[in-house]
């Protein structure tokens, strides 16, 4: 009898400091998800932040790296002459957003992947490039 007495009450204990550490932890988990979900709640980008981008060829070689080692997997670029009505700033914010947030024709949201920097930087190769090439899915 008292080896079952010892299992229940070690049962009830381990229990109970099980509840404890996980509700601490939970807490924590929490505070630090609506900490960076500010960080990561949208892509903005001003102007003055596209030009410096679009104009640092280390960002435009990081952006290239970044699609090479992200990207390629479902994207290729393709020869293109077609005009685009936007200017640079519009598409690379456009583009921009969704890498940030991904879209419904199956490409995943990078917020929480990659940095906003190098989301800026793909973004800004992106743009570079676009007026003479283009990226489809393969």
């Amino acid at each position: 009898m008292n080896g079952k007495v010892f299992l229940i009450s070690f049962s009830i204990v381990s229990c109970l400091i099980l509840w404890g550490f996980f509700t601490v932890f939970e807490d924590a988990a929490k505070s630090y998800v609506s900490e960076n979900k500010k960080d990561h709640s949208s892509f903005t980008l001003s102007k003055a932040d596209a030009e410096i981008v679009l104009n640092t060829d280390k960002r435009l070689d990081d952006g290239h790296l970044l699609f090479k080692s992200i990207c390629y997997k479902c994207h290729v670029i393709d020869k293109d002459d077609t005009p685009s009505l936007e200017t640079d700033y519009e598409f690379m914010l456009r583009v921009g957003q969704m890498i940030h947030q991904g879209n419904r024709q199956g490409m995943p949201s990078y917020k929480h992947r990659i940095q906003a920097s190098d989301i800026e930087d793909l973004a800004g190769f992106l743009t570079k490039i676009r007026h003479h090439h283009k990226i489809r899915r393969k």
